[in-house]
């Protein structure tokens, strides 16, 4: 599977993952919606939306799949933080905002986990490139 072949349920089952592995938000009571967007979006490759509790992922921003599996638990990771204590930081570089440190360090750590997990669920037919 390529960038181009990545389905709604390779995602689904990603954040599904993420919920196993870390919990559901002490700031939202329920788990947060996913779309896929496949319009550009120059400056993000995911978002994680406060209202709505959504995580949007522009899959066209990506280069691999393994990509898209770093943008969700970069935003799930959003999700289980107080996002609303966010803008206590606005001073700060998004690199040195506390909150996207811990994001980004998280997403680094456990793609490859995530990405071995959906290949084994999925299956070797369904082997998903890096």
């Amino acid at each position: 599977m390529n960038i181009n072949d990545i389905e709604r349920k390779h995602m689904t089952f990603a954040v599904q993952w993420c919920q196993e592995k870390w919990g559901v938000s002490k700031f939202k009571r329920n788990l947060p919606t996913l779309y896929m967007s496949n319009s550009k979006n120059p400056i993000n490759f995911g978002l994680y939306y406060l209202k709505g509790n959504r995580i949007v992922v522009y899959i066209n921003a990506h280069k691999t799949a393994l990509d898209i599996f770093s943008t969700i638990i970069h935003e799930y990771t959003h999700y289980l933080q107080d996002m609303n204590k966010y803008v206590n930081y606005k001073n700060k570089n998004y690199n040195k905002h506390p909150y996207e440190i811990t994001a980004y360090n998280r997403e680094k750590k456990f793609k490859w986990e995530l990405k071995k997990a959906v290949t084994e669920y999925f299956g070797k037919k369904s082997h998903i490139l890096i």
